[in-house]
């Protein structure tokens, strides 16, 4: 089946003009449901940690891609020395030794085995906070064979997946197709 469009050079002109306002008019919709969904997830996630000291949530932080089509949230980790995130997120998340579990279709780094986490020095730090003699509890730990985990991050990116695609959709089609195609652009 071959289809030809025979269109005058104004009739080109129009309909590349339009389609260039769709694209942009998309690219724009897009941008802004991204931007809006990672800050749902983002707040949801600050919600859903687990507070102590309140350095989980605060280091719960989203970046922006591909100039802006693409969002990424996530948890900032401690540098050598410095104090700009956590370095315990994934143990929260995901647990440690025989309790690390990571939600289907996340990959465990190649890892064979459970989680051990190598530092002893976050936990001196929190069995001092809660006035803890710090060696039972890690022998406590080690003895249950690890730490359940409490899930915040992937729960909040899954409750926002749905209402995301939909508003994808619309932004997509009702917002920037049928707009600039009706010449509301």
């Amino acid at each position: 089946m071959t289809f030809n469009l025979k269109l005058d050079e104004t009739s080109k002109g129009v309909l590349f003009k339009r389609l260039a306002l769709m694209s942009l008019k998309i690219r724009q919709n897009v941008e802004q449901e991204v931007d809006k969904s990672s800050k749902a997830i983002q707040a949801t996630a600050k919600s859903r940690a687990p507070r102590d000291t309140g350095a989980l949530a605060r280091s719960i932080a989203r970046k922006k891609f591909n100039d802006g089509l693409t969002g990424v949230v996530y948890t900032k980790t401690s540098r050598a020395g410095g104090k700009s995130g956590t370095g315990y997120a994934h143990l929260v998340e995901f647990g440690s030794g025989g309790f690390y579990r990571t939600p289907p279709g996340v990959s465990r780094g190649g890892s064979a085995g459970p989680y051990r986490p190598s530092s002893t020095r976050m936990l001196a730090e929190w069995a001092e906070r809660k006035n803890l003699p710090a060696f039972p509890v890690a022998r406590a730990i080690g003895e249950r064979g690890g730490v359940q985990g409490r899930p915040f991050l992937f729960p909040a990116y899954e409750g926002e997946r749905a209402s995301f695609t939909r508003a994808l959709r619309r932004a997509i089609w009702n917002r920037g197709v049928k707009s600039v195609a009706a010449g509301a652009a």
